[in-house]
């Protein structure tokens, strides 16, 4: 008859599995192990600028202070909306004087340059691609009238600002250009005065700052859909659901083309890379915007899945897609 032996519970084995033990319950309270975050593609934004004829036209016309303003303003506010996507890590380009200076006190001797915060002389990141917003045609046109009614005469006026841009994008790696883009667009404001009032300044200003936030707007837009496009998130019966909201631009009722990346391609007598495919799928129409994801009513759905990419069409639907039509996934 054999007889089992005593298990003795050996103090530093009794550690050692305790130990364990507290790790695997921390471990699973703290859900699983995230990956490394995917590094962003680093962008440079130039300033926005005029063509050389256009700042010409708009000496003649008397509205170069109008174009600078709208160009100031773009400029600021595209640096902020392509900062909004969160999908890129911006360097310094056009404050680039600005982390200079900071460099040279640097220098000067009086920072401490053991500091860990301090700014680094020829330590500038790189940026591989580089993107150019250029105004090509600038128009102002200001209608003015005078409208009876029954306090009397008011005098009315409409001021118009026609804009037309190109957003070039360059991969600074191979010196190439990757994308460019034109935009297009057309603000008006108006203004009535009426009998008796005095009124100091136009209010039809606020024309050039529309303008300039809407220029931003679709040159942010074409920049982020060219390098880091929207993607589905989630597809269910018709209702897209993307990797964009109300912080990056969409709005309800934006029209945006869905479609997959195919094969790389190749030009075979240079050996020059063109990009990819890029195979439609579908159409959908933005129905809610939130602060980072949006819902859209699939139009036109010909494979649409998550991982699909979105672009936003400014124009709205090509012609011969139904507007009304409603895709059931």
């Amino acid at each position: 008859m054999s007889t089992c032996a005593p298990v003795r519970w050996h103090p530093l084995r009794a550690a050692l599995i305790l130990g364990s033990a507290s790790v695997l319950a921390f471990l699973a309270a703290a859900g699983p192990v995230q990956g490394p975050a995917a590094e962003k593609p680093r962008l440079a934004i130039r300033a926005v600028g005029a063509t050389a004829g256009v700042q010409a036209q708009a000496k003649s016309d008397g509205v170069a202070n109008a174009l600078e303003q709208v160009e100031q303003a773009a400029d600021v506010q595209l640096l902020a909306a392509i900062d909004a996507t969160r999908r890129f890590e911006l360097v310094a380009r056009t404050d680039l004087p600005s982390v200079i200076k900071e460099q040279d006190l640097t220098q000067s001797g009086n920072v401490d340059v053991m500091d860990p915060q301090a700014a680094k002389a020829f330590r500038l990141a790189g940026a591989r691609y580089v993107a150019t917003v250029t105004i090509t045609n600038f128009q102002q046109v200001v209608e003015k009238t005078e409208l009876l009614n029954q306090f009397g005469t008011s005098k009315a006026e409409r001021r118009t600002i026609n804009m037309q841009g190109v957003v070039k994008i360059f991969d600074s790696t191979a010196g190439t250009l990757f994308r460019s883009t034109v935009v297009t667009l057309s603000e008006a404001a108006t203004n009535e005065i009426l009998p008796g009032v005095e009124q100091v300044g136009a209010k039809t200003n606020v024309v050039l700052s529309a303008a300039a936030q809407k220029l931003a707007s679709q040159a942010a837009s074409t920049i982020a859909d060219s390098l880091a496009p929207a993607k589905v998130v989630g597809y269910t019966l018709g209702q897209v659901t993307f990797n964009r909201g109300a912080e990056q631009g969409v709005a309800p009722g934006q029209v945006y083309e869905v479609f997959v990346p195919g094969t790389a391609m190749t030009d075979p007598d240079t050996g020059e890379h063109l990009g990819a495919e890029e195979i439609h799928v579908g159409w959908a129409r933005v129905t809610a915007a939130n602060a980072r994801t949006s819902t859209a009513q699939a139009i036109e759905d010909r494979g649409i899945d998550r991982g699909a990419s979105l672009r936003l069409r400014p124009d709205g639907l090509p012609a011969g897609i139904d507007p009304n039509a409603k895709a059931n996934g």
